[in-house]
C-alpha cells in the first residue's frame, strides 16, 4: 500500500472547519525522492520495561492514561483493567456479552469511555464500570473523549457519533460506502478529525461535522492513523511506513520512520516536543520535536497483532500493550 500525493490545500479545507491552518501538500509521493530522510538510531529517551502479561486469557484493544498515575486497558473478551503507577488491578469483566471491548478513553482517572462490537457504550466513574448501553447497531469501532462532557464515537460502517455529556447524537455518514475508520481523535470538544480505512477525511467544529474528502480519488489507497494536540498540530502515520508532523505551516514532507513495511498501529503524542509511535512487530519509534529515533525492541513476543496500543500522558511516561495480554512501560 503506497501513499498517495494529496492536492494542495485539501486537508487544510478539511481542517478549516475546526479552525485549522493545518496544510498537507503534495509531497506524499511514497517514493524516497518525496521524503525529507528517515529515522535515526535510537537515543534512549525512554527504556521499556520487560512486558508483564497481566491478562493471560485474551488480547488487549486498547489503553487510555489521563494521568501519570492512572491508565485503563480494555481486551477483546471484554474485561477492564486499571493501573495505578506502580500495579495494575485484576482483570474485571464489565462488558458480560464479551464485547469485544474495542476502545477506550479516559479524559480524567475518574471518567472512562469504553465501546464494543455490538455497538455499546460503557462508562467507568473512577469507582466502578456502567452496565453496557446500545448506541450503535453496527458496531462501534473507536471512542474519543477529549473532556468528561464530550466524547466523539465511530461505527464500522462509516459514520460517527457525538455525546454532549447528557445524551448521544444520531449516527452521521461520513463514508458513503460503509467502510470503517483508521482514526479518530479530538483534541477538543470543538475539533475532531477522522478518516476511514478507503480514505475519506472528515472534521467536527462542535457543531457538525465536514462534507467527507475522498483522499483516494487519484488512484491510490491512503490508510493512515494521526493523532492531533490541536486543530494546527498532528502527526501522520501512514501505512507504508512514512510519519508526516503537521504544525500549521510551511510544505512538511513525510520522513520514512518505520521500515518494516506495516506503519505504526497506534500513535501517542502527549506535547509537540514528544510522540510515541508502535508498529506490529514489538518495535517504537520517538519523535523529540524535530526528529525521529527507532526501532526500537520494545516488546520481543507481541502476538500476532503486535503492540495494539500506546498511550503518554506526559513525555516520560508511555504505557504500550499487546495482543498476547502483555503491558510494558516505558520511563527515562
Amino acid at each position: 500500500m503506497r501513499t498517495q500525493a494529496l492536492r494542495p490545500g485539501r486537508w487544510s479545507r478539511a481542517f478549516a472547519c475546526v479552525g485549522s491552518v493545518v496544510t498537507v501538500l503534495s509531497a506524499l509521493t511514497g517514493t524516497a525522492a518525496a521524503r525529507t530522510g528517515h529515522a535515526v538510531a535510537p537515543v534512549g529517551v525512554l527504556r521499556w520495561s520487560p512486558p508483564q502479561r497481566i491478562d493471560p486469557g485474551a488480547g488487549f484493544a486498547a489503553v487510555s492514561c489521563p494521568s501519570a498515575g492512572f491508565c485503563m486497558v480494555v481486551d477483546e473478551l471484554g474485561d477492564a483493567m486499571s493501573w495505578h503507577g506502580n500495579h495494575w488491578s485484576a482483570p474485571l469483566v464489565v462488558d458480560p456479552h464479551q464485547g469485544p471491548l474495542h476502545a477506550v478513553s479516559c479524559p480524567t482517572a475518574h471518567s472512562c469511555a469504553a465501546v464494543d462490537q455490538f455497538g455499546r457504550v460503557l462508562w467507568w466513574n473512577g469507582r466502578s464500570w456502567s452496565k453496557p448501553v446500545l448506541l450503535d447497531s453496527q458496531g462501534l469501532q473507536d471512542i474519543s473523549c477529549p473532556s468528561t462532557r464530550f466524547c466523539a464515537a465511530a461505527d464500522f460502517a462509516g459514520r460517527a457519533l457525538t455525546w454532549n455529556g447528557a445524551r448521544w447524537s444520531a449516527p452521521v455518514t461520513l463514508e458513503p460506502g460503509g467502510q470503517g475508520f483508521s482514526t479518530l481523535t479530538c483534541p477538543s470538544p470543538r475539533a475532531c478529525a477522522a478518516m476511514t480505512t478507503d480514505g475519506f477525511f472528515a472534521s467536527w467544529d462542535g457543531k457538525r461535522w465536514s462534507k467527507p474528502v475522498d483522499e483516494n480519488s487519484g488512484g491510490a489507497s491512503v490508510s493512515a492513523l494521526f493523532d492531533c494536540l490541536s486543530a494546527t498540530f498532528c502527526v501522520i502515520s501512514f501505512s507504508n511506513g512514512d510519519v508526516l508532523v503537521e504544525r500549521g505551516r510551511g510544505s512538511p514532507r513525510p520522513v520514512l520512520v518505520d521500515r518494516s513495511g506495516t506503519g505504526f498501529s497506534a500513535l501517542s503524542c502527549p506535547t509537540k516536543s514528544f510522540c510515541m509511535g508502535v508498529d506490529r512487530h514489538g518495535s517504537s519509534f520517538s519523535w523529540n520535536g524535530t526528529s525521529w529515533s527507532g526501532p526500537l525492541e520494545a516488546d520481543p513476543s507481541p502476538g500476532p497483532l503486535g503492540l495494539t496500543s500506546v498511550s503518554c500522558p506526559t513525555s516520560t511516561l508511555c504505557v504500550a500493550v499487546d495482543a498476547n495480554g502483555a503491558a510494558l512501560v516505558a520511563r527515562p
